[in-house]
C-alpha cells in the first residue's frame, strides 16, 4: 500500500497485476453498466469494477490495476489500468472524480493525488524504463495546502525533487517538476 507517510493520511494507492481470466457484466442500481473483471493474481482472483467505461481486455490479457481507497480500505475505486498485451492505458477516475467518490464530505482542503503505478504504466505513459517494480509517481493536480506535505515514492524515502537518473531518465524528470511547479 502507498500512503502519505508525513501529514494526513487522505487516500491511500495501491496495485496488483495478474491475468484477467473471467468478464461480467450488468447494470448497477443507477442504471449505469457495470463491469466486474476477475484478475488471477499470486494473491489469488482480485475483483476490479468499471462503471460506465469500456475497456479494453480479453481473456488471458496481462493487466496491472491502480485503485485508491480511503484509510483501512474502505471505499475502493479503481484508478487506471495497464494493458500489457497491448499497451493500452485507460483512465478510470480522475482527480474530480475521487474528489466526488472518496472525499466529498471534507471539510478542508486536500491535495489530490492522479497516480501512476508499477513501472510498466510508467514507461507506458510516460517512456520511463528502468524504474524498479512497483514504482509509483504521484502526481499534485491540486493542492491549495499542498506545498508543506512530503510525498514518498514507493516507501522509499525519496522526495521527488530528489530523485536521481538512476530511476527515471532526465527529461522525464523535468517534465515531472514542470508539472508539480504548475501545479502547487
Amino acid at each position: 500500500m502507498q500512503t502519505f507517510t508525513r501529514g494526513t493520511i487522505v487516500v491511500e494507492f495501491a496495485d496488483f497485476s495478474g491475468l484477467m481470466v473471467r468478464h461480467e457484466h450488468g447494470l448497477s442500481a443507477d442504471g449505469i453498466r457495470q463491469d466486474r473483471y476477475w484478475v488471477r493474481t499470486p494473491d489469488g482472483e482480485m475483483p476490479l469494477d468499471v462503471y460506465g467505461k469500456k475497456l479494453q481486455v480479453n481473456r488471458g490479457d496481462k493487466i496491472s490495476v491502480l485503485y485508491a481507497c480511503l484509510p483501512g480500505g474502505a471505499l475502493k475505486r479503481a484508478v487506471c489500468v495497464f494493458n500489457h498485451n497491448d499497451s493500452q492505458f485507460t483512465e478510470l477516475s480522475d482527480a474530480k472524480g475521487l474528489y466526488r467518490e472518496m472525499l466529498h464530505g471534507s471539510a478542508s482542503p486536500v491535495p489530490f493525488l492522479l497516480c501512476i503505478a508499477t513501472s510498466t504504466i510508467a514507461s507506458g505513459v510516460f517512456g520511463w524504463w528502468g524504474a524498479p517494480t512497483g514504482f509509483v509517481v504521484y502526481f499534485l493536480l491540486k493542492a491549495k495546502e499542498a506545498k508543506g506535505k512530503a510525498l514518498l515514492i514507493n516507501d522509499l524515502g525519496l522526495h521527488m525533487e530528489k530523485l536521481g537518473k538512476r530511476y527515471v531518465r532526465e527529461d522525464s524528470l523535468r517534465n515531472v517538476s514542470r508539472l508539480l511547479a504548475r501545479s502547487v
